[in-house]
């Protein structure tokens, strides 16, 4: 899939070290995946230092569009830089983030109690690396129909096999004369500077 103009010139503005990229993970062998638009729900988070520098990262699940069966994960790296910083975290606030640390803050939200629990505990351990904790994206319940769903993105993937650079930024935060909102943004300076709450144990 080319990339469109719109992307291409989010590519031109931030410099190459500061575009976020993703990657294919792992795909359900029973399901077909082709570049295109898919469905992305944010799954586990979390911080990393590469080269002193700190990283974000977000493990989704691609959709399937009517079944909503999984087709495959999705790593996506985004560079957390003085330009990029508000992006990424107003990205984290757009995909569900709701500003805590699972299960390294020891509160009793979300999954604590609920049937995703093991699923996050999964991820966590098939991750690669294998993590202890994960930034927290609870679904979001319907004040009219009681109900419970994952936040939904429509992005594309562009290759299946090899990393690939993606601009969530511009079309799902920052539309034209608005700001990118801030939440949480104390705390993810915290985890930027000192990331080792997503450490294993010891």
């Amino acid at each position: 899939m080319e990339i469109d103009k719109k992307t291409l010139e989010y590519l031109n503005r931030w410099g190459r070290h500061e575009v976020p990229t993703a990657q294919v993970v792992g795909r359900n062998p029973k399901e077909k995946l082709t570049p295109g638009i898919h469905q992305w729900a944010a799954a586990i988070g979390w911080m990393f230092r590469k080269d002193l520098e700190p990283v974000c990262c977000i493990q989704f699940l691609i959709l399937a569009p009517e079944s909503f069966s999984i087709l495959a994960s999705v790593s996506l790296s985004m560079p957390v830089t003085k330009r990029t910083e508000l992006y990424v975290n107003s990205f984290l606030h757009v995909v569900g983030w709701d500003g805590r640390v699972w299960p390294y803050d020891g509160d009793k939200g979300w999954p604590n109690g609920s049937e995703d629990a093991r699923q996050v505990r999964d991820l966590l351990n098939k991750g690669n690396p294998k993590l202890g904790s994960t930034l927290t994206f609870p679904p979001r319940i319907s004040s009219s129909l009681g109900t419970s769903s994952s936040i939904i993105l429509h992005l594309p993937i562009s290759n299946v096999s090899k990393p690939f650079p993606i601009a969530p930024f511009v079309p799902v935060l920052v539309p034209e004369g608005q700001q990118a909102p801030v939440e949480n943004l104390k705390r993810f300076r915290a985890l930027c500077k000192d990331p080792s709450p997503f450490s294993l144990p010891n």
